[in-house]
């Protein structure tokens, strides 16, 4: 099994998220990225962006993140866990889980593994329209 490098970001972590939040700039500087989509996932609105697993013909749009050469990946992904309450010792306190996905590449439709913040226990009220953070409803 080889080393997973890359994370597939679909919220406030986008580089081209509209939110507004202190994060987003500090959490794509040293990280190349690209658009994709993440299949059988599907975002809803739940005090941040969330997205559950296993919601068969949905999909999530995003973009994958993987570390220039200089970037330290390890601590990249520290501070990903902290932004996102994940703590692998105490998953029960966490606020999302890490899991692993395919993503695809919209460019070049090439499958890229790659962590995910995961939040199964997300409200379903707010589903995110084609599961593009940028078209959700931003009155909520």
């Amino acid at each position: 099994m080889s080393l997973i490098r890359s994370i597939f970001v679909y919220g406030s972590l986008r580089p081209d998220d509209d939110s507004g939040m202190p994060w987003t700039k500090e959490a794509c500087d040293g990280m190349n990225y690209c658009k994709a989509i993440v299949k059988d996932h599907c975002m809803y609105i739940d005090t941040y962006a969330s997205v559950k697993s296993n919601k068969i013909g949905k999909q999530v749009i995003g973009y994958i993140l993987t570390p220039k050469p200089e970037t330290n990946w390890l601590n990249k992904l520290r501070e990903y866990d902290r932004i996102e309450g994940y703590n692998a010792t105490n998953k029960s306190r966490c606020l999302y889980d890490r899991q692993v996905v395919e993503a695809i590449k919209i460019a070049t439709k090439e499958k890229v593994r790659c962590y995910i913040y995961i939040r199964n226990n997300a409200s379903e009220i707010y589903e995110v329209p084609n599961g593009d953070w940028l078209h959700r409803d931003k009155s909520i």
